[in-house]
């Protein structure tokens, strides 16, 4: 993925406190299900600064080389670990409740964002303003250890997304066998570790990495240990519903922020068995007026809709691209919305969507668990 893939997902899932959604030439549905399928940030990982919190990816840091056990090289001291025995992990994931959840964090960080899909899920810890940690969660069977290449291969579909490499045996987490992951190329020494990858549960895998240098291996570690996983207690929350849709939709992919004590849902993907998912929209929300970007030209142009002044948008195909149409209202009884369809023959448009939208307001026991209704 490129780093300005990177940089939109991670736009969508702080759109609650971010600028207008970003130009509708590029989609913002095609970017989320791409985010989802391609497992979140990888490949744009070292070409960011990381002080930079809303676009930054996490950088790895420089581990130990591996070490040989007694029985023979390196490798051997990867493949040979025995796992505790605990349930299995899930083949898929819920796209509306974060399957893992922090148990522990350092004093003043708290979880703030992040996102769910049926291969894998993510969460992001914050102190204020400043990004702290990521935790990744792969289902069942996206990931395969090998021990001949010291290296964890998480894959969609059977083609590698992306490749961690090992450095070495990490203390166990939580009792499950664990390893240190080596840093880019040309990364700078430190002494410390900042990415740790897990089993935790058979065919199940986790990484937890560190947004800065400033955290112990230690502080990993526990952080690590003290991640439970299972079906959270914690649904993601709905301040916009669809109403009057097919009852095939569903949401496939969601990013959500902490909002009010909840976890508001701020880009959702829908999805349908047996349809072109391109067709079908995605929704983003944010609490407060964000402002609709107007694009020149004619593919831009003023409406009123149900009473509510929206910006239509078409942008047409190029270079690769499917056509998009677009729905932006910056202020729906206290929200900002933003409706945006791929495909040259959507099966329903942004503007009929707007019309059976129903907007929930800014108070938290108004939203909903269901994203239609």
């Amino acid at each position: 993925m490129s780093a300005l893939e990177a940089r939109l997902r991670e736009v969508l899932s702080q759109l609650a406190e971010s600028d207008p959604p970003p130009p509708a030439g590029i989609s913002i549905a095609g970017a989320i299900r791409r985010g989802h399928s391609r497992l979140r940030w990888r490949r744009a990982r070292l070409a960011a600064p990381p002080v930079l919190a809303a676009s930054a990816v996490l950088a790895v840091a420089l581990a130990g080389p591996l070490t040989a056990g007694p029985a023979g090289p390196a490798h051997q001291s990867i493949a040979a670990a025995a796992q505790p025995a605990v349930a299995a992990a899930p083949r898929q994931l819920s796209a509306l409740v974060p399957y893992a959840s922090f148990g522990w964090l350092p004093r003043g960080e708290s979880l703030r964002s992040g996102g769910n899909g049926p291969v894998s899920d993510y969460l992001n810890a914050y102190a204020g303003p400043h990004f702290r940690w990521q935790l990744f969660t792969y289902a069942a069977g996206v990931c395969r250890l090998s021990g001949k290449q010291n290296v964890l291969s998480c894959s969609v579909s059977g083609q590698a997304e992306h490749v961690y490499d090992l450095a070495g045996r990490a203390p166990a987490v939580s009792g499950h066998r664990a390893f240190w992951v080596s840093p880019g190329r040309g990364s700078p020494r430190s002494h410390r570790h900042r990415e740790v990858v897990w089993q935790y549960a058979p065919s199940g895998w986790a990484e937890l990495a560190s947004a800065t240098g400033g955290q112990s291996s230690m502080s990993l570690l526990r952080i690590g240990s003290a991640v439970s996983f299972g079906a959270s207690n914690q649904q993601v929350m709905f301040a916009a519903q669809l109403a009057n849709v097919p009852e095939s939709w569903e949401v496939t992919t969601s990013s959500f922020q902490v909002a009010r004590g909840a976890l508001l849902a701020t880009a959702v993907v829908f999805g349908a068995a047996g349809s072109n998912s391109a067709d079908l929209p995605s929704v983003t929300t944010s609490i407060g007026y964000s402002a609709c970007y107007f694009y020149p030209g004619g593919q831009s142009v003023h409406r009123v809709i149900n009473g509510h002044r929206v910006v239509v948008n078409r942008i047409p195909a190029a270079d690769g691209r499917p056509t998009t149409y677009q729905v932006c209202a910056p202020d729906v009884s206290g929200l900002s919305l933003f409706i945006s369809v791929d495909g040259g023959h959507p099966v329903i448009t942004p503007v009929t969507l707007f019309r059976h939208l129903r907007a929930l307001g800014t108070n938290p026991a108004n939203w909903s668990v269901a994203p239609t209704g």
